[in-house]
């Protein structure tokens, strides 16, 4: 799923769910800078997307059944 230059990727293996990523193809996307030193801010951003990600999925499977 793309959102502008961020993406969120789910890798699943037949009915088994690997893992999820964010990736960032522009920092600048973020609005938080590219220092090393905000490091910890964009990972937390990026754990925020995933997070919300997986709660609207988990939303809409509980509507689907």
């Amino acid at each position: 799923m793309q959102f502008g230059k961020l993406t969120l990727k789910a890798y699943t293996k037949g009915e088994r769910v690997l893992h999820f990523e964010a990736v960032v193809h522009n920092t600048a996307a973020l609005n938080c800078g590219r220092r090393l030193v905000r490091f910890p801010l964009i990972a937390a951003r990026l754990k925020g997307m995933i997070e919300r990600f997986l709660t609207m999925l988990d939303c809409v499977d509980a509507a689907f059944v």
